[in-house]
């Protein structure tokens, strides 16, 4: 009797919280012991009562939500990848319309890591970058200043290579004009050498050259009608290329 007691408070508490109708209650006999049987509804309506969400509805929901969350970090993670895609094609299209590249500071500090570009006013060739100084030097004084830019005066190793400094000359000056190169023999007469210590393994002198007159010793290039080399007195005041490695 307790038992029904204690059974029948249960069901008016959970219609009192619920608000919904008390569930039918079939009550089996002592033979096969107490039991109750709560009979489903038959269908669930169409508006909770005091705000109720069934267990299962908000499982439901739940699940939904666990389902979606992952599904739109996914989305977020793909457009934030997307984006920085975009965004490195864009840094990379506008360093190749910067023909210039940087400061000789900062391009010498990354030249000494990898980084294959020449500084700004410098151009490329075979694996080096050359310059052009209109500032008329004697030859140690040019020399100084292309080490001060990172460099030497500058080498030339084949008439391909040579054509090229003379363009690169032709378009800064609108002509052929002298400029110092680091040829000398001044350590032995007759002996050339170039300033970077690479090999001189390429002479492209004017006809009747070198003549060491007045004690010529430095190289000069553009001279006479064919435009080769020459050798003049050091001391001579010209402008001048610099050239170094990438």
């Amino acid at each position: 009797m307790k038992m029904w007691t204690v059974l029948l408070l249960v069901c008016a508490m959970t219609t009192l919280t619920y608000g919904a109708a008390v569930p039918e209650v079939e009550l089996v006999g002592e033979e096969g012991g107490p039991s109750i049987q709560e009979a489903a509804p038959e269908e669930e309506p169409d508006e909770m009562a005091g705000g109720f969400v069934p267990a299962s509805t908000a499982l439901n929901s739940t699940s939904a939500h666990r389902s979606v969350y992952p599904t739109n970090l996914k989305e977020d993670l793909d457009e934030m990848a997307g984006g920085l895609f975009i965004q490195e094609a864009a840094l990379e299209e506008e360093s190749d319309e910067m023909p210039d590249g940087p400061s000789i500071h900062e391009s010498n500090r990354l030249m000494s890591r990898g980084f294959p570009f020449c500084p700004s006013g410098w151009s490329r060739h075979n694996g080096r970058c050359f310059i052009y100084i209109s500032s008329p030097m004697t030859w140690a004084q040019a020399e100084r200043h292309c080490q001060d830019l990172g460099g030497n005066l500058a080498s030339v190793h084949s008439h391909v290579e040579y054509v090229f400094v003379q363009n690169m000359i032709s378009r800064i000056t609108q002509g052929f004009q002298f400029a110092w190169i680091g040829g000398s023999d001044a350590v032995e007469e007759g002996t050339w050498f170039w300033s970077d210590g690479t090999p001189f393994t390429f002479a492209h002198w004017d006809a009747g050259q070198p003549d060491n007159q007045a004690n010529s010793d430095c190289m000069l290039m553009n001279f006479g009608d064919a435009k080769k080399f020459d050798d003049q007195p050091c001391d001579f005041e010209k402008p001048f290329v610099c050239a170094m490695n990438m």
